[in-house]
C-alpha cells in the first residue's frame, strides 16, 4: 500500500468535525450529570460551615457576588418557594410555601447572590441570601418552617427546605405572596415565565453584571399593583430539594437568610 494509500485509510477511520463536536457535547453534558448528582448531597445537607459561604461570597477569575435588588417584608414573615411552580397554584401542583417560623423585623433587605464560573457549566448561582443586617455570619443554623406550611411533616416535626420544580426560587413575605396570587390569578396566564416573566428575568440579570452574559435569570420583581417587591433567583443547577440556613453574627443576632444551591468545590 503506498503512502497516499495509508492517508485515505487513515483519514476514513478519523472521526468527522461533526462527530467529534457531538463526542465534546456528550462529554460535557456527562461531566454537568456528574456534578449535579454529587451536589445533590451537598444540597441535603442540614449543617452549614462558614467557611462554604465565605468562599463563594468572594472576587477573583472563577467567583464574583453582587447585590441585584431588596425584598420588602411588610409582616417580617418570610417565604422561600418555587414561584412558578409551587407558590402559585396555576394547575395540578398543590402549593407548597413554606414560612419560616422566625420573623424577622419589618422592613426592605438586600438580596446578595454568589456566582462561580466554570468551562464546563457556564456561569452558575451558587448561593442567594437576604442581607438583614450589614455584619457577618460566624454560625448557620437551619431555618425550620411552621409545621401547617411545612412541605410535609415527619415522624419526628416539619421537614426543612423546599422544593424546585421550575429551576427557580424566590424571597418574599407572606403578605407580598398574596398579591403575587392575586396578580397571577388576576392575568390568568397560562405560564407565568414564558408569558410574563421570561424577558424581565433575562433583561435584570443582564442590566446586573452585563460584563457576563448569563444562562442564569435572577430579578427584583415589584408587583404593578402593590409596588411590593420580591426577589427571584434560579437555584444553579435547577430542580431540587434545598434547605434555608439562619446566619448569626457574633452578637447572636440574626444577620442574614441563605439558601446554598452549589458545592463550590464541585466547580473549582
Amino acid at each position: 500500500m503506498g503512502i497516499s494509500d495509508k492517508l485515505r485509510e487513515q483519514e476514513k477511520k478519523r472521526p468527522s468535525a461533526d462527530t467529534h463536536e457531538m463526542e465534546i457535547e456528550q462529554a460535557i453534558r456527562q461531566t454537568l450529570m456528574d456534578i449535579f448528582n454529587r451536589n445533590l448531597k451537598f444540597i441535603s445537607r442540614t449543617e452549614l460551615d462558614v467557611d462554604t459561604i465565605e468562599r463563594q461570597f468572594v472576587r477573583d477569575d472563577k467567583h464574583c457576588w453582587f447585590s441585584f435588588g431588596s425584598v420588602d417584608f411588610p409582616t417580617g414573615k418570610v417565604i422561600v418557594s418555587d414561584p412558578f411552580y409551587y407558590l402559585y397554584k396555576w394547575g395540578e401542583p398543590p402549593v407548597i410555601a413554606p414560612v419560616l417560623n422566625i420573623e424577622i423585623p419589618k422592613g426592605s433587605f438586600h438580596v446578595e447572590i454568589s456566582v462561580a464560573r466554570n468551562e464546563f457549566v457556564g456561569i452558575r448561582v451558587c448561593s442567594a441570601r437576604i442581607k438583614i443586617k450589614p455584619t457577618s455570619a460566624v454560625r448557620y443554623e437551619l431555618a425550620v418552617p411552621t409545621d401547617d406550611t411545612a412541605a410535609m411533616m415527619c415522624s419526628d416535626g416539619a421537614l426543612t427546605g423546599f422544593p424546585v420544580e421550575c429551576g427557580m426560587m424566590c424571597f418574599c413575605d407572606v403578605q407580598v405572596a398574596d398579591e403575587y396570587r392575586e396578580f397571577m390569578a388576576k392575568h390568568n396566564y397560562t405560564n407565568a415565565y414564558d408569558d410574563y416573566f421570561r424577558n424581565i428575568l433575562v433583561r435584570r440579570s443582564d442590566e446586573e453584571d452585563p460584563e457576563h452574559k448569563y444562562d442564569e435569570d435572577f430579578a427584583e420583581w415589584a408587583n404593578p399593583d402593590s409596588g411590593n417587591r420580591m426577589a427571584i433567583v434560579h437555584t444553579g443547577l435547577g430542580d431540587g430539594f434545598y434547605q434555608v440556613f439562619w446566619g448569626y453574627d457574633k452578637d447572636g443576632d440574626i444577620c442574614e437568610l441563605t439558601v446554598p444551591f452549589i458545592d463550590p468545590s464541585l466547580l473549582d
